[in-house]
């Protein structure tokens, strides 16, 4: 698609002035993150690429998240966040070695399972048969019902509106509730974010041989995008539930995977 202004002068606009104008003219924000993650990182030679390779990394993940919000994404999320738009019913807290936490017996699923000190602080386990630990991996299992039991959820995830998003996506239906609540043109933008991963993927990462999958070589930029799409993901989904819908609905069940 032919903009009525090189992609080139929008980036240097930056990211207000770009976001502005792709918010008023949304069909050209999908050919203007094709062209920044294939003009932003080929622009830096090989020989330069670990120089370059952290603000590369900050830079897109950047013109993403504006994109999406049209705004600093940073004061975005926060109103959101005030605004009860965004809620986690599940903590997915990511531990690190060493991390410290609490198993719960009377809660638990299975012996894997444990919630973070927050949570286990914010909910009511008196009479619990409990035990602190330190974990070498992991996550907070608060708030998800096929690793802890209801009963054990703290005040701040119920769980409750996962477990029917979820269900609502392996049964292949629109995740309704997370549409319904964010802005359409945020709901756009995470959409073609989505389908640039996806686009991404097939075109650099893997091919189909044989009904077999082989990872393709890839270039030291090409992985650098790779993770910038990847952390990008994986920081999203944290923001809440209606995020982390829409991302699971798109890689499921959008008619994307017809790119690969």
């Amino acid at each position: 698609m032919e903009c009525s202004i090189p992609f080139d002068e929008l980036y240097q606009a930056g990211y207000q002035r770009a976001s502005n104008f792709l918010f008023d003219n949304s069909p050209f924000i999908y050919p203007f993150l094709e062209w920044l993650i294939s003009t932003k990182n080929s622009i830096s030679p090989e020989t330069k690429f670990q120089e370059n390779k952290n603000a590369i990394k900050e830079n897109i993940s950047n013109w993403f998240s504006w994109l999406i919000f049209g705004k600093d994404p940073n004061e975005a999320i926060s109103q959101l966040k005030i605004d009860a738009i965004l809620k986690s019913q599940v903590c997915g807290l990511v531990w690190k070695p060493g991390t410290n936490a609490y198993r719960c017996r009377t809660c638990e699923n299975d012996t894997s399972c444990a919630i973070c000190l927050e949570c286990f602080n914010a909910g009511d386990h008196i009479g619990h048969d409990y035990a602190f630990i330190t974990t070498t991996s992991g996550c907070c299992d608060c708030g998800d019902p096929n690793a802890w039991k209801s009963s054990g959820f703290c005040k701040n995830h119920d769980g409750r509106q996962l477990a029917h998003d979820l269900l609502a996506i392996l049964e292949g239906h629109t995740v309704a509730p997370a549409y319904n609540i964010l802005p359409p043109l945020i709901i756009r933008t995470i959409k073609e974010v989505c389908r640039l991963i996806l686009k991404f993927i097939s075109d650099k990462v893997i091919y189909i041989v044989d009904n077999q999958i082989p990872i393709k070589e890839l270039t030291l930029t090409d992985r650098l995008i790779l993770e910038i799409c990847i952390v990008w993901l994986i920081n999203t989904c944290k923001q809440g539930d209606a995020f982390r819908a829409i991302i699971a609905d798109q890689f499921i069940y959008a008619n994307n995977y017809t790119l690969i």
